[in-house]
């Protein structure tokens, strides 16, 4: 309902959003998907930290529910400049496959950031769209800044069709990493489980 946050400061919902996660219990994971789901009007009070919506569509994804995580996301601009909601909403947008979508993100991401986990990114968006020279300057500039792992230039060689590439690990993949992956049509190591 509309008035879910109704008589509720903002501190408050932003203090306890981020302590929904996953749990035993089944109807309380149903719960909290619902809340996290609800069409409210945003509580009132300043904002202290990452959006609402950044905080929704991360406690969607901590559920495990990246289906729904991606589709809120969607209700934002790509052109939105809440870093917080584009960071969640590229990680929603790689595990359920749509780099499209995530690349849009990221793409606004590089205009205010130049974290390593966005230049990481923009090599993958350019060699998922054939653009290998692209992704090699992206790279030749991760190397540079002795930034990246041996699992994302595996990963980007073998989308760049190095036929040679072999990944022996991916221990606690990031959600880039699930979307390199799943891009290279390499087989899952062992060890992508055990986390």
């Amino acid at each position: 309902p509309a008035a879910l946050w109704q008589g509720t400061r903002r501190a408050t919902v932003e203090q306890l959003l981020p302590r929904l996660g996953p749990n035993r219990s089944a109807a309380l994971q149903s719960l909290s998907r619902r809340l996290l789901l609800s069409a409210a009007n945003v509580p009132q009070g300043p904002a202290s930290g990452p959006s609402l919506l950044a905080l929704r569509v991360g406690r969607l994804l901590a559920l495990g529910d990246n289906q729904q995580a991606a589709a809120l996301a969607r209700l934002a601009s790509s052109q939105l400049e809440d870093m917080a909601l584009t960071r969640v909403a590229a990680d929603a947008f790689w595990l359920t496959g749509d780099t499209q979508s995530a690349c849009a993100r990221v793409a606004t991401a590089l205009r205010h950031d130049q974290d390593p986990v966005w230049l990481e990114a923009n090599a993958f968006c350019r060699a998922s769209k054939g653009d290998q020279e692209a992704a090699a300057i992206s790279a030749g500039l991760l190397r540079e800044q002795k930034q990246g792992d041996a699992a994302f230039f595996t990963l980007l060689g073998a989308i760049g069709g190095d036929r040679d590439a072999k990944l022996s690990s991916l221990a606690a993949p990031t959600p880039l990493q699930i979307a390199m992956l799943r891009a290279a049509k390499l087989p899952a190591p062992a060890d992508i489980l055990l986390d």
